[in-house]
């Protein structure tokens, strides 16, 4: 029984390091998407990008936020667009798969 509970122990062990190892990894993608969303130079774009990418909304959500006449469809065309748009290319002319 003993044997059992130090294996679990160390089991724990271990998973408290991966959650830190995972923590820190999202802490450092987050930061590195908002310096990616404050380069876009349309704000109504860096909006739906915060909306979508920071906050984690739905399209229908993201448009509900926008205003206006803006649509699910039409903010995630907008944002296809862009990404598309400023997708880097390969030395021969293909595009780099994000």
């Amino acid at each position: 029984m003993g044997d059992r509970v130090g294996r679990y122990a160390a089991e724990i062990v271990d998973l408290k390091g991966i959650i830190e190892a995972k923590l820190q990894q999202c802490i450092y993608e987050r930061n590195r998407l908002e310096r990616y969303i404050t380069t876009i130079e349309d704000s109504l774009l860096r909006q739906v990008f915060t909306y979508r990418f920071v906050n984690g909304l739905p399209w229908q959500q993201v448009a509900a936020c926008i205003g206006g006449s803006n649509t699910a469809d039409g903010v995630r065309m907008m944002c296809n667009r862009y990404i598309k748009a400023t997708e880097p290319e390969t030395d021969d002319g293909t595009e780099v798969q994000l």
